[in-house]
């Protein structure tokens, strides 16, 4: 199954391991989805092959009342085999779709960015930086919290590289989700801690409130100084 596994995946050219950041080893940490994601996705597939062979059943039954009330047609036996290969193969290449997006799921965090990487089918790989953060929020619904798991969904601004919040309108926001991870909450909060360290050693762009120097600032300066001098000066040489 391992060669199978890496042939498929190589001629798909889906990464088996987890890109890590250039210069970011030292600090990079790999997550993983919990066990409790890959039983999760198993039961939505076993109900979705239920689902399958309950119609190619009623399709048999269908097929086979037809056959006895003289309306048989020639492809009849055929068909039926066809409609059963396909349910068979389709049940077996969603299994292991199901089974290789789990096992080549990742997320990677360092002390500078958070990288996504997932999907067989459609792979996509994200990267956020974490100056860029704007919330973190943890999301699960009844069934997840049956199996233990949560999704964190991470949103930040799009564009520049500025740590300050971005909510004015029409502000456009970039969403990335760890899908199915366990203790989500600690998760969560080493984001968080992940993002104030990066905040409080002034690794980011942070906004700055400084007036920008411009050509002739230091003359200007210099003639209003001047200016006050001698507003003073006229002042003083008034009658009291």
């Amino acid at each position: 199954m391992g060669s199978l596994k890496e042939t498929v995946l190589g001629a798909l050219r889906i990464p088996l391991t987890p890109h890590i950041p250039p210069g970011e080893a030292a600090t990079a940490e790999v997550l993983r989805a919990g066990t409790g994601y890959l039983v999760y996705r198993r039961l939505g597939w076993a109900f979705g092959q239920l689902v399958t062979f309950l119609g190619v059943g009623v399709s048999f039954v269908a097929l086979e009342m037809a056959a006895r009330s003289g309306e048989a047609f020639a492809f009849e036996r055929p068909l039926e085999i066809a409609l059963a290969t396909f349910a068979l193969v389709a049940a077996v290449v969603s299994f292991l779709v199901i089974q290789w997006d789990y096992e080549c799921r990742f997320y990677v965090l360092t002390d500078r960015c958070l990288r996504i990487q997932e999907g067989i089918l459609s792979f996509r790989e994200q990267t956020f930086t974490i100056a860029n953060i704007q919330d973190i929020d943890v999301r699960q619904n009844p069934i997840q919290r049956v199996f233990g798991i949560a999704d964190v969904v991470v949103s930040t601004a799009g564009g520049g590289g500025g740590a300050g919040p971005s909510h004015r309108p029409g502000a456009q926001m970039h969403v990335g989700s760890l899908s199915g991870v366990a203790r989500a909450s600690e998760i969560r909060d080493r984001l968080l801690a992940r993002l104030k360290a990066y905040r409080d050693g002034g690794l980011g762009d942070e906004p700055s409130h400084r007036v920008p120097e411009t050509p002739g600032a230091p003359d200007l300066v210099a003639a209003l100084r001047e200016l006050r001098s001698e507003a003073r000066l006229l002042r003083e040489s008034l009658p009291g």
